[in-house]
C-alpha cells in the first residue's frame, strides 16, 4: 500500500487505509485519506465497464464530520434491503 496518492487537483493526500471489492459488473475502492489539515474523509469510486473496453467511475467524498450520520443513514438503508422491511 502506498502512502500518498495524488488527489484530482494533483495535491499529495495521505492514505490511510484502502480496499477494493469487486462484483460481477462493479468494482469498487474504498480509501480512507487525511487532508492537510489532518482531517480524515473517506472516498468512494465506483467503476464500471461502459462498452468499447471503457470505464466510467463515479466518487464520492464523506468527510469527517459527517461519516456519523452517514453510518446511522446507510446502516438503516441495509436493514430495509436485508430485511425487506418496506
Amino acid at each position: 500500500m502506498q502512502d500518498n496518492t495524488l488527489s484530482d487537483d494533483n495535491t499529495e493526500k495521505k492514505v490511510l487505509h484502502k480496499t477494493r471489492i469487486s462484483t460481477g459488473s462493479h468494482n469498487y475502492f474504498l480509501e480512507l485519506k487525511e487532508s492537510e489539515n489532518g482531517s480524515k474523509y473517506l472516498v468512494i469510486d465506483q467503476t464500471s465497464r461502459s462498452g468499447n473496453n471503457q470505464y466510467s467511475s463515479v466518487k464520492m467524498r464523506i468527510f469527517e464530520d459527517e461519516i456519523l450520520e452517514f453510518h446511522r443513514q446507510f446502516k438503516k438503508m441495509v436493514k430495509l434491503i436485508v430485511e425487506d422491511d418496506f
